[in-house]
């Protein structure tokens, strides 16, 4: 009795579990689910949750992706407006938009993500070959840093193409792109060895025009240099014409001292040459009977001027 009793009970359950497999449906984060009547979208769930449905055969549901997914288009050679080869792959994110218009033109032109997948990489195709026929080459390959600008412009350019034509009339496919990047760029080695050669020619003349300025800047700073070395010899010229004047005037004021009396110029003379040899370290050795150079054997006679009355 127990037996048939938990029989009964797991039948039940199953039943129970398959009816509401067949009314009820989930919708997922980062998804949405169009519900069809009778072959036709009736209803698009974008918001995450538990929703009711008819069983089959009167409703059925179908769950498209709507988050970012990524597709490599491989490169192709073509060329630039200056005529040079470039073979360049793209990167793509691409999305379908959130919303039940976009759902619905998804489902129903695309039919399967694979077939969006093909359609989006025709479109990349076309819209890069039109640019890059428009696009000079250092728009796109070049070193110096003031390109980048141009090369992000690019990008920009080739993504609002390919919207543009997802997004037209007769091609609404509800589908968005997120994001695309140039991922590499390629030259055929005959393109290469031509950029290669206008490269080192362009930063040959770059050096050059660096190597003129510097040997300018360079005899300007020597010019200078002179000038100013004139200027402070001229300086110094006068300034010791100036010093050796009045030292010539000093000198005279002195010899007309001495004129006054010779012994006692010669006693300074002599005084001097003496402080001069005594002024390292020296031993002088003199008999007793010889005062110093002499000095004391002929003292100067100096004039005693007479002591006035009251002097002592």
């Amino acid at each position: 009795m127990k037996k048939i009793f938990l029989t009964l009970v797991v039948a039940a359950a199953l039943v129970v579990g398959l009816f509401l497999y067949t009314v009820c449906f989930t919708v997922q984060a980062g998804t949405s689910s169009a519900v069809y009547t009778l072959g036709a979208i009736t209803a698009v769930r974008d918001e995450p949750g538990f929703y009711l449905k008819w069983p089959w055969p009167f409703q059925s549901v179908e769950t498209v992706d709507t988050r970012v997914r990524m597709l490599e288009v491989p490169g192709k050679e073509q060329q630039t407006s200056d005529q040079y080869s470039v073979i360049a792959s793209v990167s793509v994110g691409w999305r379908v938009r959130n919303s039940q218009k976009d759902v619905v033109n998804f489902l129903t032109k695309m039919k399967n993500e694979e077939e969006a997948r093909k359609n989006i990489m025709n479109r990349v195709f076309g819209a890069r070959q039109s640019l890059i026929t428009e696009t000079k080459l250092t728009d796109i390959v070049s070193t110096e840093s003031s390109q980048r600008e141009a090369y992000e412009k690019f990008e920009a350019r080739l993504q609002e193409k390919v919207q543009r034509e997802l997004d037209a009339a007769a091609a609404d496919y509800g589908i968005e792109i997120a994001l695309l990047k140039i991922k590499s760029i390629a030259l055929p080695e005959e393109v290469t060895q031509k950029v290669t050669s206008r490269m080192v020619d362009e930063r040959g003349r770059i050096s050059q025009r660096l190597r003129s300025d510097g040997e300018n800047e360079a005899e300007k700073i020597r010019n200078q240099a002179k000038l100013e070395r004139e200027i402070l010899l001229s300086q110094a010229e006068e300034s010791a014409r100036r010093i050796r004047g009045e030292g010539d005037a000093q000198a005279a004021e002195h010899y007309r001292l001495f004129k006054k009396n010779p012994e006692l110029a010669n006693f300074l003379r002599r005084l001097d040459a003496l402080k001069e040899i005594l002024k390292k370290r020296s031993t002088i050795v003199l008999p007793a009977d010889r005062p110093l150079d002499g000095l004391l054997e002929n003292p100067p006679q100096v004039p005693v001027r007479p002591l006035d009355k009251g002097e002592k």
